[in-house]
């Protein structure tokens, strides 16, 4: 019979994501284009640890947390009180957490290419 560790599992589904979100950060994030490999590399791996200590167990929740980071920067992220109210709010369940990122991200992003393009 063929049996699986969970820790293996959860190995190969974390390196997995971590490979997509490379690829996805690289190829959508030009600012990220210049940044050598294993800096780039660093910061996701950090972030994804940071996920870990905020709850954010999903890998919907915490692809968003690193895509806001890279694509916002960390110190706005940090500075937000928005951001720090979903860190903060554990017992809201996962998925709403992940939706709240989504949108914060989404209007964060929206209003810094309107002043780009202003």
């Amino acid at each position: 019979m063929l049996r699986f560790n969970r820790k293996l599992m959860a190995s190969i589904g974390e390196a997995s994501q971590r490979a997509r979100l490379l690829g996805f950060l690289r190829a959508k994030l030009p600012q990220l284009q210049s940044l050598p490999a294993a800096e780039l590399e660093q910061a996701v791996d950090e972030l994804l640890h940071e996920c870990k200590r905020h709850g954010l167990r999903s890998q919907h929740a915490s692809a968003l947390y690193v895509l806001a980071n890279l694509a916002m920067g960390r110190e706005a992220v940090a500075r937000d009180p928005a951001v720090g109210e979903i860190l903060e709010a554990r017992s809201r369940p996962l998925a709403d957490r992940a939706l709240l990122l989504e949108i914060w991200l989404t209007q964060a992003w929206g209003q810094s290419q309107a002043g780009v393009r202003a």
